[in-house]
């Protein structure tokens, strides 16, 4: 997990909220990224679908370019069925071309080469892990460098209850960041409601 960023999600009434940091980390050095797009770590599609990674994007850049895959969907939910049943056997194919899947994991069964994602339609919430297994998420989800670090301050504080979401995973993300050389602010908020992206430094706040 050495050149991975982290992605916050959470479930809440209406959809999903993610927070995530905008680093991006090669051999060489760190940059970050503040443009919307493919650079991302959070995506929306136009079919309704949110897709978040963290580590190798192969399996975020393959979806978004294969929108029809989803079309079974309709207005239905996005369910772990579906996915495993629909999704799972187009994509692998790609990947396996691409050189995207481990070798060294052959004996065990084919896995992503560091990649971690999340899928999500309204409500719906599923994570996608690296062995190619599916769960569906119930409340919240963090994916990502030390994402350890940032469980405790975003959901298990005391005070969780009492302070806003963003309060809570700007608690997480400078939390992560602490401890994890792949994270750093600017972070990027977004949720599957209005679908638009907020960009969040020390005391200012940029909405695209």
């Amino acid at each position: 997990y050495r050149k991975m960023s982290i992605v916050i999600a959470e479930r809440c009434e209406d959809g999903v909220r993610f927070a995530f940091d905008s680093q991006r980390t090669d051999d060489s050095m760190k940059t970050r990224g503040l443009i919307p797009g493919a650079a991302m770590n959070v995506v929306h599609m136009d079919n309704g679908i949110t897709i978040g990674a963290v580590g190798n994007l192969a399996v975020k850049q393959v979806l978004t370019h294969h929108p029809e895959w989803f079309a079974g969907l309709d207005d239905g939910p996005l369910t772990k069925q579906y996915v495993v049943t629909e999704i799972l056997p187009k994509l692998y194919p790609i990947l396996k071309e691409k050189k995207q899947l481990n070798e060294d994991m052959t004996e065990l069964g084919a896995s992503l080469a560091m990649g971690k994602f999340l899928l999500a339609k309204g409500r719906d919430l599923l994570y996608l892990d690296s062995d190619f297994s599916v769960m569906t998420v119930r409340k919240y989800a963090v994916i990502g460098k030390g994402f350890f670090w940032g469980l405790c301050p975003a959901f298990y504080a005391e005070d969780c209850t009492r302070i806003s979401w963003k309060e809570r995973a700007l608690r997480g993300l400078r939390a992560i960041q602490a401890h994890a050389n792949t994270v750093s602010s600017p972070y990027i908020f977004t949720d599957t409601m209005n679908r638009k992206f907020e960009f969040v430094t020390e005391g200012e706040a940029v909405c695209l």
